[in-house]
């Protein structure tokens, strides 16, 4: 869209500077801005006391346009990113992805874990969510993988494997018709729909039967999220 230059700030870099030092000696000064767009809602300035009003004040004399963006609201209330983060946590995948405007999707290497699925018949691909991602709610979901550019339909579990006495919150994804090395590569694995809440099987041939019914589910699942 034409951006040629980003500039990532820390917020621990940023979040004591005083509103009109931020504005003149980054804005103005750093950025050489001509204009800055910001949200409705937005503040900055050490303990967030300035907003978009103070922001309009201090970039006049430099004559920096401002441009505020109006709030916008779908399936009755604001979209934010705080309601988005409550809906995947709730496993409100469906919403989340509408309020987003996409598929929310996880994209970190894939690692080694039990080889339990290969065990059983059904190899997955296993990831580990970083300590500050947002948790989406343990249970099955139909998915889509994305290898080398290729979509895939797929089915994740996030959770903590009940049936074999798991410990470590993993997500696992068994692809259909893909086989191939995937170890230290970040795939990224989009959440569509939200199947079944996880739960401990007495063994491992009802694990392997629910499994099998979890990809019917995500195959008719998948197959009508296309069709959109």
């Amino acid at each position: 869209i034409g951006i040629e230059v980003v500039y990532l700030l820390p917020f621990r870099d940023v979040k004591d500077i005083e509103a009109d030092i931020f504005v003149r000696e980054i804005l103005q000064k750093k950025c050489r801005a001509q204009k800055v767009c910001a949200g409705y809602n937005f503040h900055f300035g050490k303990g967030g006391r300035a907003d978009t009003d103070t922001l309009k004040s201090l970039c006049d004399p430099f004559s920096i346009e401002v441009v505020v963006a109006p709030e916008m609201t779908l399936l009755g209330d604001a979209v934010s990113s705080t309601r988005i983060r409550t809906m995947i946590a709730k496993g409100e995948i469906e919403t989340a992805n509408e309020l987003l405007g996409r598929p929310f999707s996880l994209q970190f290497p894939v690692v080694h874990g039990k080889s339990l699925g290969r065990k059983i018949g059904v190899p997955t691909m296993n990831q580990l969510l970083p300590e500050n991602f947002v948790r989406p709610k343990s249970g099955v979901y139909c998915s889509e993988t994305i290898i080398d550019g290729k979509a895939y339909c797929s089915v994740t579990n996030v959770g903590h494997n009940p049936t074999v006495g798991g410990k470590q919150l993993t997500v696992e994804t068994w692809i259909q018709d893909y086989s191939g090395d995937l170890y230290g590569r970040a795939v990224p694995v989009c959440l569509l729909s939200y199947l079944r809440e996880e739960r401990k099987f007495s063994d491992l041939t009802a694990l392997r039967e629910q499994i099998h019914r979890d990809r019917e589910a995500s195959v008719a699942c998948y197959k009508a999220y296309r069709k959109q």
